[in-house]
């Protein structure tokens, strides 16, 4: 999680700054501050990612507080706003170790992407600084195993705890997560080839295993319900090569489909590769019975318990994950439908499983549209397929082969409401269905339900809903 510290005297313009970068990553801890002294009280507390000042301010302006800041050895970047293009100003930023000479009023289209490059900027130094750490590795090649191993040896280790942990969705370890588990006295922590995964070894001396430091561990996981953990205890000498465990346990993260908890304790047992599972012949007549109705709802419902059924026979993962994917009937486009199933195809939680079931079962977006006549129908089928993209009155007309004020003039009359209108609602109801079952940056959703420009799309999204993308998913919870 980036910090940002914001140092502005005029309220509505820190106010509006800050509220622009949460827009933008909601994940952002952003601390406003209104003049240079608090501000330089603050990032000496703090030690902000970045820092966002105005140079003119009563009392300690921005140049004063960016030079007391260097007299400490603020490592963050410092960015400068100021109204006035006074070169002078440059040359003393330069001097202070000033990163960024920006001038007001900010142009979010020019800013954000500024203050992107300059957050993956702190990324790459925090990396680099990890790698001066003896206790977070990265495990990419054989010589990085065969280092690893050579320093738990050296720490005349008897036991290891070792762990791997899986990040359903994100690609990030929560950092609150990470500073917890380093705080931990012999404890490693691994970079892996696959960003969704982490290596954990906890060393023992003396044959004595430190079993509350392996509960605070799981404990931990009560709070980052996107983490899956699955652990081993073994001899040390009975470990040829650590990347070899973790190899084993990260094959073994799909039993956390079969199994309710996220803490899972790796058996040999787990590298069978699973029988084909004898189906039920009633719940597949049932599900064939319903199919045949259309009765969407239903067979999703029914599906589900049946999955649940085979997790409480501890079915194996794999028969569980298969079931899903060919329950999967085809609804909705083709693309839709792909989507899904490789989506199943890739799950190793039951909660992605569900989750995506739920989403693809939701009404299906062609449905209804008998009433309409065809040209409405297809520009409506469009919509539904190409939401993501680019698309428009003229776009969606030019292939339709008929004139964009023929197709504005009959969909009004149709439905009612216009054809950006209608866009702009069904890309809001997406973003909501984002919001609630996913934990995916805004910046992201917005580029998923068309809209590049995180800003514009939460101007929409409020003006739309009531409330802003931050708010709504607040309020879901």
């Amino acid at each position: 999680m980036y910090k940002i510290l914001i140092v502005e005297d005029e309220k509505d313009a820190r106010e509006g700054l800050a509220e622009l970068i949460r827009q933008y990553d909601s994940s952002i801890e952003v601390t406003v501050r209104r003049d240079g002294l608090e501000g330089y009280q603050t990032a000496i507390e703090m030690q902000p990612d970045v820092i966002i000042s105005d140079i003119r301010m009563p009392g300690c302006d921005g140049l004063t507080m960016a030079s007391r800041l260097q007299g400490r050895r603020f490592q963050g970047k410092i960015l400068l706003l100021t109204g006035y293009a006074d070169f002078r100003y440059a040359q003393q930023a330069v001097r202070y170790g000033i990163t960024e000479y920006i001038l007001k009023p900010i142009v979010p289209d020019e800013f954000l992407p500024l203050l992107q490059r300059y957050l993956r900027e702190t990324e790459r130094e925090k990396l680099r600084n990890e790698r001066k750490n003896p206790r977070v590795s990265y495990l990419f090649s054989d010589a990085d195993d065969e280092a690893l191993g050579e320093q738990i040896s050296y720490m005349q280790y008897t036991e290891c705890f070792f762990a791997i942990l899986y990040i359903s969705g994100d690609s990030h370890l929560p950092i609150q997560m990470k500073e917890m588990l380093l705080k931990e006295k012999d404890l490693y922590m691994a970079y892996l080839p696959d960003k969704q995964y982490r290596g954990i070894c906890i060393g023992f001396r003396d044959h004595a295993v430190n079993h509350i430091a392996i509960a605070k561990l799981n404990a931990l996981l009560k709070d980052y319900e996107n983490v899956v953990c699955v652990y081993t205890i073994q001899n040390i000498q009975t470990v040829p090569s650590v990347k070899a465990v973790w190899d084993r346990l990260q094959e073994a993260v799909i039993w956390s489909i079969t199994y309710d908890s996220r803490f899972i304790n790796y058996t040999p047992a787990m590298e069978r590769t699973g029988e084909s599972e004898q189906e039920d012949e009633y719940i597949h007549s049932s599900l064939q019975k319903l199919q045949y109705q259309y009765s969407h709802g239903e067979y999703k419902e029914l599906l589900l318990r049946y999955m649940e059924e085979m997790r409480r026979k501890h079915a194996h993962p794999r028969s569980i994950r298969m079931t899903a994917v060919s329950g999967l009937v085809k609804k909705g486009s083709q693309r839709r439908y792909f989507v899904a199933v490789e989506k199943l195809s890739q799950a190793k939680t039951f909660a992605e499983i569900t989750a995506c079931i739920q989403e693809y079962f939701q009404e299906d977006p062609d449905s209804g549209l008998e009433q309409y006549s065809r040209i409405v129908q297809q520009a409506i089928s469009e919509m539904n397929e190409h939401y993501t993209d680019q698309i428009s009155l003229n776009s969606v007309a030019e292939k339709l082969k008929i004139t964009p004020q023929y197709l504005s003039k009959i969909f009004m009359k149709e439905t009612s409401t216009t054809f950006v209108n209608y866009l702009t609602s069904l890309r809001m109801e997406k973003a909501k269905l984002l919001l609630r079952n996913t934990s995916q940056k805004i910046n992201l959703i917005c580029q998923q339900v068309g809209y590049p420009d995180a800003k514009y799309f939460c101007t929409l999204f409020k003006k739309e809903v009531g409330v802003t993308p931050n708010q709504y998913r607040s309020n879901q919870i």
